[in-house]
């Protein structure tokens, strides 16, 4: 079974090729590009791991990320949480809220690759999709 990654990021240029990306690798991608969006797809098409901007519109990734942990359908889904800020303190802020992994922008591909195998590999039911 091919692995579903969820991108939620209002910058549609990274977002764009985010999903590129990612979909050369066999996954399948959906997008969001709001936290109510990303709620509703959450609902639709469980993800098997997030990749989420820690500022949106309408909201924080940060609040989106507490969320998830507390609603039994989406609290083990492993959250990648990705933010221009690199200081130990959003590190640590996203860490406490639930998110399993930080990328500071810029982030290079393999980077990003890397991470989402990682935790596919390490997540339990998921094992054995990180290559899709």
């Amino acid at each position: 079974m091919t692995a579903r990654v969820l991108i939620v990021d209002d910058a549609i240029t990274l977002t764009g090729f985010l999903k590129d990306l990612i979909e050369q690798d066999g996954y399948l991608v959906d997008t969001a590009d709001t936290a109510g969006t990303a709620r509703a797809a959450l609902s639709a098409h469980p993800p098997d791991i997030v990749l989420l901007d820690a500022e949106l519109p309408d909201g924080t990734g940060y609040a989106l990320c507490q969320s998830m942990r507390g609603d039994p359908l989406s609290r083990e889904i492993p959250v990648v949480m990705m933010s221009a800020c690199s200081r130990a303190v959003d590190i640590e802020k996203g860490q406490a809220l639930g998110a399993d992994a930080h990328l500071a922008k810029p982030f290079t591909a393999s980077e990003l690759m890397s991470v989402v195998a990682r935790l596919l590999t390490e997540t339990p039911g998921l094992a054995g999709r990180a290559n899709a």
